[in-house]
């Protein structure tokens, strides 16, 4: 939940996006099951010196922390995608 608002207050305060989608699915594909939080709008992307600040970071910490990964893709004018993957767990089993 952290991290959904940590993207959306991005996309409100940095992005100048028009549209922002927010998106949970829980995958099963995989080995593990596991959740997949999107985060995408369609503002003007990402500068190519981005400096990852404080937000950013910890959102790829806090997900490192529960054995997943966060990834952060943007290109100028195409808007901006932040992707969280957590392992999905059952009364604490994988």
């Amino acid at each position: 939940i952290r991290d959904t608002k940590s993207g959306l207050v991005g996309s409100e305060m940095c992005i100048r996006d028009r549209t922002c989608s927010v998106r949970l699915v829980l995958a099963t594909d995989g080995p593990l099951p596991c959740l997949v939080l999107t985060v995408q709008d369609d503002g003007v992307g990402l500068p190519a010196e981005l400096q990852f600040g404080v937000g950013l970071t910890s959102m790829r910490e806090r997900a490192e922390e529960l054995g997943g990964s966060c990834t952060i893709d943007s290109s100028q004018g195409g808007g901006t995608l932040v992707s969280a993957m957590l392992p999905f767990t059952v009364g604490g089993e994988r």
